[in-house]
């Protein structure tokens, strides 16, 4: 929200933009993010498919702090899986080929980095 302050010449500044489209599941390496407004009904589920990977490791980080891994199977070289839709969910998409530190570590030195306190 910007306020003026009652100054008509005032200049504010969008430091952040996120825009969302519906689109072709593609794997183009990197992360893939997911969310899809149109899939979600009450005690819907909704089935993915992937082109372009096999390998994929799928998330659903809907709670940033319990970040759940979602079951996956492979098709015609794609990656497949199925996530609840009753809700707006945040699903990403992964791939590695070297070991990780392990989800649990993250994400525990995640909520340390959290309660730092902000410099003012």
């Amino acid at each position: 929200m910007f306020s003026n302050g009652g100054n008509l010449a005032a200049t504010g500044y969008i430091d952040y933009v996120e825009f969302s489209a519906r689109a072709s599941l593609t794997w183009r390496g990197n992360q893939l993010f997911i969310t899809d407004s149109r899939s979600v009904a009450p005690g819907s589920i909704t089935r993915f498919t992937v082109g372009g990977s096999a390998a994929l490791k799928v998330w659903d980080v809907t709670d940033p702090f319990a970040p759940l891994a979602i079951q996956t199977t492979t098709s015609s070289g794609n990656t497949v899986f199925t996530a609840a839709a009753d809700s707006l969910e945040k699903i990403r998409g992964f791939q590695y080929s070297q070991p990780q530190t392990a989800p649990g570590e993250a994400l525990s030195r995640f909520r340390t980095f959290m309660q730092r306190p902000l410099l003012t």
